[in-house]
């Protein structure tokens, strides 16, 4: 009876700082614009906007982009969790360079994301649909089964004049059954991606600005 005080509280605090979580170094006119691959899921329920800024220029950071995934270089995250703990690259690899709308990217042994946009040094953007059921992936475009998501992953790169680029991180998806997932949603989804999602930016930044030679600070 006595453990229910504080975890009441901490869902409390959680649910407060939510909206600012999944939206860190976003402004609200950031996370309210239309990105690639917004139209694909047009009335997403669930949406997360987070933006880091690299001093690099988007040439220096696309090529860590394109080599991602499972059994590739990576995700620069908590590898541990995402990438069966072998480490994410730290060198670009030539060998996983050329990327392709319609090419599959595997984030796990079982699942892949499916590139669905690719714009060199602009932005690319990944679909990812599972059916939890089969334990499987599958087309998103072929629309949800009984008890799965999906979900789009666009990161877009935003020169600056200044010589920076800002690395923006929008996620959306959709899930059925839809009231379970928007029950569970911002207290396991959420938490989840926000650590993720910032792992990988910073990890991402921190490669890019040691391999471009950018001063620290």
């Amino acid at each position: 009876m006595r453990a229910r005080g504080p975890v009441l509280l901490g869902l409390l605090f959680w649910l407060a700082v939510r909206p600012r979580a999944i939206a860190w170094g976003a402004t609200p006119e950031d996370s309210g614009r239309r990105l690639p691959g917004d139209d694909l899921i047009p009335s997403s329920p669930r949406s997360s906007t987070m933006i880091i800024t690299i001093r690099a220029r988007p040439p220096e950071i696309w090529p860590w982009l394109v080599q991602m995934g499972y059994g590739r270089a990576g995700w620069y995250s908590y590898d541990r969790i995402d990438n069966g703990g072998q480490p994410s690259a730290d060198e670009i690899h030539p060998e996983w360079q050329e990327l392709a709308v319609g090419d599959r990217i595997p984030s796990s042994s079982r699942s892949w994301f499916e590139v669905v946009a690719c714009e060199p040094n602009r932005h690319l953007v990944l679909r990812g649909a599972f059916d939890f059921l089969l334990k499987t992936s599958y087309p998103g475009a072929n629309g949800l089964p009984t008890f799965g998501s999906d979900g789009t992953w666009a990161l877009v790169l935003e020169e600056r004049s200044d010589g920076t680029t800002r690395l923006v991180a929008r996620v959306r998806g959709r899930s059925r059954p839809a009231f379970l997932f928007r029950l569970i949603g911002p207290f396991i989804t959420d938490p989840g991606h926000v650590l993720m999602q910032r792992r990988q930016l910073a990890g991402i930044k921190q490669r890019v600005e040691a391999a471009a030679g950018a001063p620290r600070g």
